[in-house]
């Protein structure tokens, strides 16, 4: 099965370079990297002559698009998913980085599955330092019609492998979406067939300070979002019982407090406490304790799980 791994990039030429040699220093290469530069205010000469030398030392591909004009991340990868020639497409944000066995073992899950059509991975959430905060290992698998709609279960892109058969049957990121495109795609997938993944940790996920702009933005967006992802799926939601529904609800609360927590602490606060009363999750009652104590309590969990 021949990779093609796609990563969309916005003024990070640096972390662009980190980012694509991990896919690079991979125990199975990809058979192509192509990069989509979504019309970045920096200068990505350097990079892309790094990106060269290191692309000659190995049997992949690394090709570069620039953008004519800014869209987004979801625009850029859909732009790299139609320039890939891979079978198997596998995302990757330029600030993140894989561990070396992240294709192979992806790879190994579709090769002993063949019925599988995404499969996502683990990941270790770390700082802008390098610091790991904590872990979070996939706990659902295989037909995921009424839990995707409960909650993210996939999570982030970079964690995913897609057939590329399957993305193009489920049309794509929908850009039209104002935020949450990458849920409102694995909830498409997750109706057109089963999902798997990789136990182990294999993303290294970066989070962002609170003036950074990964979580930063208009928090109204997300209110946007889930509303339209409930129109979007009205008649799927009509088939949850209220206790999946109120799961969604919390879900949906518990997002809304990370976002507005960028702008008030008690408005962070409420959708906490909204979060809880839909139903009473680890997360959701994260979102009330300090962010370092919150760290060191999911530190400890993931030693004793």
């Amino acid at each position: 099965m021949d990779v093609s791994v796609l990563v969309p990039t916005y003024n990070r030429p640096g972390a662009l370079v980190k980012a694509v040699k991990s896919t690079l220093d991979q125990s199975r290469q990809p058979e192509e990297v192509v990069v989509v530069d979504d019309a970045s205010d920096r200068s990505y000469e350097e990079a892309r002559s790094k990106l060269r030398s290191l692309s000659e030392e190995t049997d992949t591909v690394v090709r570069y698009h620039r953008m004519d004009t800014n869209g987004g991340a979801c625009r850029a990868r859909n732009e790299a998913a139609r320039r890939a020639e891979g079978g198997i497409l596998m995302f990757l944000d330029d600030d993140d980085v894989w561990e070396p066995h992240k294709i192979a073992g992806q790879l190994s899950r579709f090769a002993d599955q063949p019925n599988l059509g995404l499969v996502y991975s683990g990941r270790k959430v770390i700082d802008h330092q390098g610091n790991m905060l904590y872990k979070v290992y996939p706990q659902a698998e295989g037909n995921l019609q009424r839990e995707i709609l409960q909650r993210n279960l996939i999570g982030t892109t970079s964690s995913v492998a897609i057939r590329s058969v399957v993305f193009e049957k489920v049309g794509e990121f929908d850009e039209s979406m104002p935020a949450l495109q990458d849920y409102d795609l694995w909830i498409r997938v997750a109706c057109e067939t089963p999902i798997g993944y990789d136990p182990k940790c294999t993303v290294k996920w970066q989070i962002h300070s609170e003036s950074d702009d990964q979580m930063g933005g208009n928090p109204e967006i997300y209110q946007q979002a889930f509303s339209s992802i409930r129109k979007k799926y009205k008649s799927k939601f009509k088939r949850l019982d209220l206790l999946e529904k109120r799961l969604f609800d919390s879900y949906k609360y518990t997002s809304l407090a990370t976002k507005y927590g960028r702008v008030s602490y008690k408005v962070k606060l409420f959708y906490a406490l909204k979060s809880l009363m839909s139903y009473p999750t680890i997360s959701g009652a994260s979102k009330i304790l300090p962010m370092p104590i919150w760290y060191l309590a999911r530190r400890v969990y993931n030693r004793l799980v």
